[in-house]
C-alpha cells in the first residue's frame, strides 16, 4: 500500500518501520520531494478523464446490483406512454355536490364571508376535492372574483395579502397610493369572492387571521367564500365560521379501487386480457390504506410493467414491512421510489432542497442537477439540458411531479408528501429546514446539502435575533459546515440576518452549488469567502437593489457552468475577464439582456448556449464577429448592429452554418442608422445563413433584398417561427414547404400589401401583421386573386385550422379578416382563442365570437364604427365592453345575441338601444352597464311573456341616456327577478319612483304607459314615472340615484321594498 500511495502522491515518503534505527545512520538521507502542482494536476486531471470513461458502466452497475430496482421495466424498455391526466374525481362526489349546492344556493348564500376548512391527513385528496370545486361551471358562474393560494407551513399575513391583491382585478376608481389592504378593499367591496387557502400548516399569531377577515369582509356583498385545506383540526377550528368543517377520511373500498384501476390502465379501467392481475393487484390496494395519493404512485409503477411477475414483486417488497400505523402510506411512496431507476432516484431526492409547494420552472430543476453533476449523457450529441428535461418528464409520468399551467407559465409542483420522502431518502445527505425551529429536526453529521427558508421568521430584534443565532450555533454542533457542498436560502435575507448566518457559514469553503435569488446585503457580507469558492458550478443572485455591485471573484470561478443573474436588478457592471469562465455552459440575465452585451471576448466561452445579445463592433477588440466562431454550442443567439459589418466574408466569420445546436436566431440592423446601403446589407444576409435545424428567426430592419435561402433556395426547412420587423424587402420567403411553420410575424412593413395564404399555414398557431401601411387584401394561392369582399371561396380553401392568437395592427387600408360579412363557417379559426385588432379605421368588424368556441378574448379599438370592443372570459364569465361611434345605428352589426349565452358582464357606451329581444338571450347575464346613449332598450318585439322570459341580472348602472329611461327601465324590470342594485346617474327624465302592488298590476301599468290611459290618471301625471314590479320588493337590495335633478324623493310606496338597505339619492 505505502508503494501504492507513493506512485500516485510523489510528494509524500515513509520509512520502512522494520529497518533498525543504527542502520539507518549508514543510509544517505532521502531527499525532500518539492510538491510540483502542475504535475499533480494533470496527474488528477489524467484520472479524472479515465473515471469518467467508466462512470456511465459504473452507474449501470449500480442499477444492477440494487435488487430493489427493476431494470428491464426502466431501462431497457422506454417509457413511450404520454402523460397520464388527473381523473376524475372518484368517491367524493357526494361531498363536492353538497359544497357547490350550499356555496351558490342555499346555507352561505345570505352571509358575509364563510370560512369552510377541508381537513385530512397527507394524501387523501384535499386539494383535489377543493380543485374540483374551484373550476366547477356553476361555482365559477357564482363568484366575479376567484383566488388561490398555496399557503405551506407558515401563514404570513403579508404575503398572502400581496397574492391577493396581485389576482384580484383593477377598479377604475381605486387609488394608486393606497395601502395593500386598501387596494383589496376597493376592488372587493362590490364583488362575491371565492379565496382558496391551500395547505396551511402553522398560524403562528391567531391576530393576523383576524387581521385578514377584517380586510375582506369590507365586501358589500353577501355569499362570499373561503376554502382552508389542512391536515390539523385545530387550524380548521380557529379559521372555522359557525358551519362545520369537512372531514376526508380514506376512500371506501370500491371506490378506491375503481381510482387506483384508472391510475392503472387508465380509462379502460382494466382490459379483460389483463384480468389475471386483479387478485394481486387487490392485495396491494389493501397496502394503500385508501390514500388516492399511493394509488397514484404505485399505480402508475404498476402500469410500467402489466406482468404478474412485476406485480408480484411490488407486493412482496420488503418496503411494506415499515407500515406501523392503519393509516401510515409513506412505505407505499417509498416502495414507488424504490422502483425508479437511478439516475431518477437522484434527480428526484435533491428536488427536496426546494421549499415544501415550491413551483418549479424546468430549468431550475435542470440547473440544479447540472451543478450537483447529477445528469449523465448517454452520447456525444446529447447536452444536459435534454437529458434533464427528459428526467423531469419521466418524473411527472411516475408521479412524483405534476404539471400546472399558470399565469407565468408551465410549473411543476410536488406533493408535500413526496418532498417529504425525497427529504427522507436523501437525510444522509441533504436537510432542509425552515428557520425558525431548528431544534426538533433530525440532523446527519454527514450533510453535504443545505437548504433554508426564511419565510417563517419575524421582524428582527435583540430577543429574535438572539434565539436565531443560538439555534444557528446548535445547527453548528450537529454538522461539518466546512464539508457543505451546496447552499440555498429562501425568503428575505436583511443585514441582521446576513450578520448572524455569516458567523455560521463563514468555514463552508468548498460549496458547488450557491442559490441566493433574494440578497439585501452584498454576497460578500454573509460569505466572507466568497471569492474563495473556487469549486463553484452553479451560482443563483438576485436583489431589488438597484445599487448593490455585482462581485468582481465571480470571474474566477473556472469551474462555474452555471451563472444565473434572472433576478439581479443591482447594477450590470460585469468583471472584464468574465470570458475566463471557460466551462460555463448557461449565462441566465434579467429581461433586457444587456448583461450578455457586455461580456468582453465572449468567443472564450466555447460551451456558452445562450447569448441573446452581441453587439458587432469592430473598433473594439473583443467584440468582432469572429469572437462567434468557435460558439459552437449556442442554441440561441442575437447579433445586432449588423450595419458595421461590411462584406460577406467577415459576416461568414460568424460560421452560422456550423452551429447545429442552434435554435432561435435574431439578426438585427439599427432601424435608426443614417444610411443603407442594399448591396452591402444583402450580402452580409446572405453570409448569415443558419445551419437547416433553426426553429426561430427573427430579422429586423434589413436593408436588402430577402436572402436565396429564405426564398427560391429555402433552406431553413426546420423553421417553426418567422419574425421580420422593418425589412424593405419586395419578395418576401417562399413558404409554400414550410410545414412546421407556428409562428408569423410582419412588422412594420411599407412593400407588403397582400398575404398570401398557402396550404402549410394549417399549422399556425400565431399570426401577427402590425404596422403594415399598405396591406390591402388576403391572398388565396389557388386563385391569386383578392377575396375579400366575394362571395365564394375555392373549394378547399381553409382559414387557419390550429391559429389561436391573431393579432392585427396599424394596418389602415385592411378591410376586414379573410372573408366577406355574407361568408361565414365555423370551419374557419376554429381554435382562435385571442383576437386583437387595433387601429385599422376601414376595418369591418364582423365579430367571430358568435361563431368560435374557444375564443376567450377579443380586443378591437379604433375600427369601423366601434371607438373598443372588448371582450374577455374569466373565472366570473365572459365580459363585453362595446364602445360604439357614430355610424354604429344597430348592435346587431357587431353581434350575434343567440350565441352569447355565457356573458355574465355587458357595458355599453355611446351606443343604440338594445333591443329588448336581443336582451333577453343573453341567459347568464348579471351585470348591465349603460353611458352615454340614446336609450337603454328598444320595443319589446316577438310577444314574449315574462314567465317565459326572464333574466338573471343583478346589477344596473345607468349614466347619462338621453331616451326615456323611466319608461324603458319599467318595461324591463318585471324580466329581472333577481335584480338587487340599481345605480343611475344623471339622468333628468325620470321624476318620481312607484312600487307596484304586484305583478300583473305592475305588468298592465307598464303596458298601458306605452300609450292610452293609465286607469284615471292622465298621461302627463305617468310621464317620467319608474315603475317598480312587486317581486323586486323581496330582491332588490341597494339603489342610488345621482344627479337626476327631476326627481321628487319621497311617495311612491317605497316603503313596500322590504329587502332595500340602502338608498342614496
Amino acid at each position: 500500500m505505502p508503494k501504492l500511495i507513493g506512485k500516485l502522491l510523489p510528494c509524500s515518503s515513509s520509512r520502512d518501520p522494520h529497518i533498525r534505527q543504527k542502520d539507518c545512520g549508514s543510509v544517505q538521507e532521502m531527499p525532500k520531494f518539492e510538491f510540483n502542482r502542475v504535475d499533480f494536476s494533470q496527474k488528477m486531471k489524467d484520472i479524472t478523464e479515465k473515471l469518467q470513461l467508466v462512470r456511465k458502466d459504473v452507474n449501470g452497475l449500480l442499477q444492477s446490483c440494487d435488487p430493489r430496482s427493476v431494470s428491464n421495466i426502466a431501462q431497457c424498455r422506454p417509457i413511450t406512454k404520454g402523460r397520464i391526466d388527473e381523473p376524475k374525481l372518484y368517491g367524493r362526489d357526494r361531498v363536492m355536490d353538497s359544497i357547490i349546492q350550499d356555496i351558490t344556493n342555499d346555507q352561505y348564500c345570505d352571509k358575509g364571508i364563510t370560512v369552510l376548512p377541508v381537513v385530512g391527513s397527507g394524501g387523501m385528496g384535499k386539494t383535489t376535492l377543493v380543485q374540483h370545486i374551484y373550476h366547477n361551471q356553476q361555482v365559477m358562474k357564482h363568484f366575479s372574483v376567484m383566488i388561490w393560494i398555496c399557503v405551506s407551513l407558515h401563514f404570513n399575513l403579508d404575503k398572502v395579502l400581496e397574492q391577493i391583491k396581485t389576482y384580484t382585478p383593477r377598479v377604475e376608481s381605486e387609488k394608486e397610493c393606497s395601502t395593500t389592504e386598501e387596494l383589496i378593499e376597493q376592488r372587493l367591496k362590490s364583488k362575491r369572492f371565492l379565496l382558496v387557502l391551500d395547505d396551511i400548516w402553522k398560524i403562528n399569531n391567531e391576530d393576523d387571521w383576524g387581521k385578514l377577515l377584517s380586510t375582506l369582509n369590507k365586501s358589500e356583498e353577501k355569499g362570499s367564500m373561503i376554502l382552508v385545506t389542512t391536515r390539523f383540526e385545530a387550524i380548521a377550528q380557529m379559521v372555522e365560521t359557525p358551519c362545520q368543517s369537512i372531514k376526508l377520511n380514506r376512500l371506501e373500498s370500491g371506490e378506491f379501487r375503481k381510482l387506483f384501476l384508472a391510475f392503472v390502465f387508465g380509462d379502460e379501467q382494466y382490459p379483460r386480457d389483463k384480468q389475471f392481475l386483479l387478485e394481486t393487484g387487490d392485495k396491494i390496494m389493501k397496502k394503500l390504506k385508501g390514500s388516492p395519493l399511493a394509488a397514484k404512485t404505485v399505480g402508475r409503477l404498476l402500469s410500467k410493467d402489466l406482468s404478474l411477475r412485476h406485480w408480484r414483486r411490488v407486493l412482496k417488497s420488503r418496503g411494506w414491512e415499515k407500515q406501523t400505523d392503519d393509516n401510515e402510506i409513506m412505505p407505499a411512496l417509498k416502495l414507488s421510489y424504490d422502483f425508479l431507476p437511478f439516475h431518477l432516484q437522484q434527480c428526484f431526492a435533491y428536488s427536496g432542497l426546494f421549499p415544501e409547494d415550491y413551483n418549479f420552472r424546468s430549468d431550475e430543476l435542470t440547473s440544479l442537477w447540472i451543478g450537483l453533476d447529477i445528469l449523465i449523457p448517454n452520447g456525444q450529441d446529447q447536452i444536459f439540458e435534454d437529458i434533464g428535461l427528459s428526467n423531469l418528464n419521466e418524473l411527472v409520468i411516475h408521479g412524483f411531479f405534476r404539471e400546472e399551467k399558470t399565469m407565468y407559465g408551465l410549473r411543476y409542483v410536488m406533493h408535500d408528501l413526496l418532498h417529504d420522502l425525497a427529504l427522507k431518502v436523501a437525510s444522509q445527505d441533504c436537510l432542509s429546514l425552515s428557520l425558525p425551529g431548528v431544534g426538533s429536526v433530525e440532523i446527519q453529521p454527514t450533510t453535504r446539502h443545505l437548504s433554508i427558508s426564511t419565510y417563517g421568521l419575524c421582524k428582527y430584534d435583540a430577543v429574535s435575533g438572539k434565539k436565531l443565532k443560538s439555534e444557528l450555533e446548535e445547527l453548528k454542533t450537529r454538522f461539518k459546515v466546512e464539508d457543505l457542498q451546496t447552499l440555498m436560502l429562501f425568503g428575505q435575507m436583511d443585514e441582521c440576518f446576513v450578520k448572524i448566518f455569516g458567523d455560521f457559514i463563514g468555514e463552508a469553503n468548498t460549496l458547488r452549488v450557491l442559490h441566493l435569488p433574494s440578497m439585501l446585503c452584498p454576497v460578500e457580507s454573509m460569505l466572507h469567502n466568497f471569492a474563495g469558492l473556487v469549486h463553484l458550478r452553479y451560482l443563483c443572485l438576485g436583489t431589488k437593489e438597484s445599487e448593490m455591485l455585482l462581485p468582481l471573484s465571480i470571474s474566477k470561478f473556472y469551474h462555474l457552468r452555471i451563472l444565473n443573474l434572472e433576478l439581479w436588478n443591482g447594477s450590470h457592471d460585469l468583471p472584464e475577464d468574465m470570458s475566463n469562465l471557460a466551462k460555463l455552459c448557461h449565462f441566465y440575465v434579467p429581461s433586457d439582456d444587456q448583461l450578455h452585451s457586455d461580456i468582453y471576448n465572449v468567443g472564450k466561452l466555447k460551451l456558452l448556449e445562450e447569448l441573446k445579445v452581441f453587439q458587432v463592433n469592430k473598433k473594439s477588440e473583443g467584440f468582432e464577429s469572429k469572437q462567434l466562431e468557435h460558439l459552437t454550442k449556442l442554441r440561441e443567439l442575437g447579433i445586432y448592429k449588423l450595419e458595421k459589418i461590411d462584406t460577406a466574408k467577415e459576416a461568414a466569420q460568424a460560421k452560422l452554418m456550423e452551429k447545429r445546436y442552434l435554435r432561435r436566431l435574431t439578426l438585427s440592423w439599427d432601424t435608426k442608422r443614417s444610411s443603407v446601403e442594399p448591396g452591402v446589407e444583402a450580402a452580409v444576409l446572405e453570409g448569415l445563413q443558419p445551419h437547416g435545424d433553426l426553429q426561430v428567426l427573427c430579422i429586423r430592419g434589413h436593408g436588402g433584398p430577402c436572402p436565396t435561402w429564405l426564398g427560391d433556395e429555402f433552406a431553413v426547412e426546420g423553421l417553426q417561427s418567422l419574425h421580420l420587423y422593418g425589412v424593405s424587402w419586395e419578395v418576401f420567403p417562399s413558404l409554400g414547404e414550410v410545414w412546421d411553420l407556428r409562428e408569423l410575424c410582419f412588422e412594420d412593413i411599407d412593400s407588403l400589401k397582400e398575404f398570401i395564404i398557402v396550404k402549410c399555414f394549417c399549422m399556425l398557431a400565431k399570426v401577427e401583421l402590425i404596422g403594415l401601411g399598405n396591406f390591402e387584401n388576403w391572398v388565396y394561392p389557388a386563385e391569386q386573386e383578392s377575396f375579400v369582399g366575394g362571395d365564394v371561396l375555392p373549394p378547399d380553401a381553409h382559414m387557419f385550422p390550429l391559429l389561436q392568437v391573431l393579432v392585427i395592427r396599424d394596418c389602415p387600408k385592411l378591410s376586414g379578416l379573410p372573408f366577406s360579412t355574407h361568408v361565414v363557417s365555423p370551419d374557419w379559426f376554429p381554435k382562435l382563442q385571442e383576437l386583437q385588432v387595433r387601429y385599422c379605421p376601414e376595418f369591418l368588424p364582423v365579430i367571430p365570437i358568435s361563431w368560435i368556441e374557444n375564443l376567450r378574448s377579443v380586443t378591437m379599438k379604433c375600427v369601423k364604427m366601434l371607438k373598443e370592443f372588448a371582450y374577455s372570459e374569466s373565472s366570473g364569465g365572459a365580459e363585453l365592453k362595446i364602445t360604439g361611434e357614430g355610424d354604429l345605428l344597430s348592435l346587431d352589426k357587431v353581434l350575434v345575441f343567440d350565441k352569447q349565452t355565457s356573458l355574465a358582464k355587458l357595458r355599453l357606451e355611446r351606443c343604440p338601444p338594445l333591443e329588448l329581444k336581443h336582451l333577453l338571450m343573453l341567459t347568464s347575464l348579471k351585470t348591465l352597464l349603460v353611458e352615454d346613449s340614446v336609450g337603454l332598450v328598444g320595443p319589446l318585439g316577438g310577444g314574449q311573456s315574462d314567465v317565459e322570459w326572464q333574466l338573471p341580472v343583478e346589477h344596473i348602472w345607468i349614466n347619462n341616456l338621453n331616451g326615456n329611461t323611466g319608461e324603458e327601465l319599467t318595461e324591463l324590470l318585471p324580466y329581472l327577478p333577481k335584480l338587487s342594485k340599481l345605480v343611475i346617474w344623471e339622468c333628468n327624465n325620470i321624476k318620481k319612483l312607484v312600487v307596484g302592488v304586484d305583478m300583473q298590476q305592475t305588468t298592465q301599468e307598464a303596458s298601458e304607459m306605452g300609450g292610452g290611459e293609465i286607469t284615471a290618471a292622465t298621461e302627463e301625471e305617468y310621464d317620467g314615472v319608474l315603475l317598480f314590479p312587486a317581486h323586486l320588493c323581496d330582491s332588490l337590495q341597494e339603489m342610488k340615484f345621482r344627479g337626476c335633478k327631476e326627481l321628487v324623493p319621497g311617495g311612491g310606496g317605497l316603503q313596500a321594498l322590504r329587502s332595500l338597505q340602502r338608498l342614496t339619492i
